[in-house]
């Protein structure tokens, strides 16, 4: 059966699918992993995931967060190890497929990617009435080219305003007049 994608109008000369149909990974937390790395460069989202399966940096969670315990300047978040790896080998194929197409690796973007609830099928053994999780990933990666224009603004860099400084005459001392003394004839004399 055909896999049909949740994105329409794609450009398929700079575009790269891949799907994980049926993983073994949780809905919920896919769809976290899926916002921290949407609309990011994909190399840069695959040095992300690799840091969350290290335990390096988490996921910031936005559902699903009562008793959630809060990290360090994200709020509050999670390490779901078993889903990212997930991620990663579908992102990674995803990259595989455009190299395929020979786009450039390195101007490969997260375009669309988003998570799917899956059939959860009986899980087997003696435990009744337990269910397995399952998880579809789709990823699409389009290769975005910076446009010169662009480019150039960003490489610009804005410095700082310096003063300039007004060169200035050396101040010179005020004159005085000399003082005068009153005599009694009243003649004015001035000291020397």
């Amino acid at each position: 059966m055909r896999y049909s994608y949740a994105v329409n109008n794609l450009d398929k000369e700079k575009t790269a699918k891949a799907v994980g149909i049926s993983l073994g990974i949780s809905t919920k937390n896919s769809v976290e992993v899926c916002k921290y790395v949407r609309n990011k460069n994909a190399e840069q989202a695959l040095r992300m995931l690799e840091d969350v399966t290290k335990l390096k940096k988490a996921v910031p969670f936005r559902r699903h967060i009562f008793d959630l315990a809060h990290k360090r300047k994200i709020g509050p978040g999670r390490y779901p190890v078993k889903t990212c790896e997930e991620i990663i080998g579908v992102i990674e194929n995803a990259m595989s497929n455009a190299e395929n197409k020979g786009l450039s690796r390195e101007d490969l973007y997260i375009k669309h990617i988003c998570a799917h609830l899956a059939a959860t099928p009986w899980r087997y053994g003696r435990h009744a009435r337990r269910k397995a999780k399952r998880t579809h990933i789709e990823v699409v990666l389009e290769e975005r080219v910076p446009e010169e224009g662009k480019a150039k603004k960003a490489k610009k860099r804005v410095e700082p305003k310096k003063k300039e400084v007004v060169e200035q005459q050396p101040k010179q001392p005020k004159k005085t007049e000399q003082k005068t003394k009153k005599t009694k004839d009243s003649e004015v004399k001035k000291d020397d």
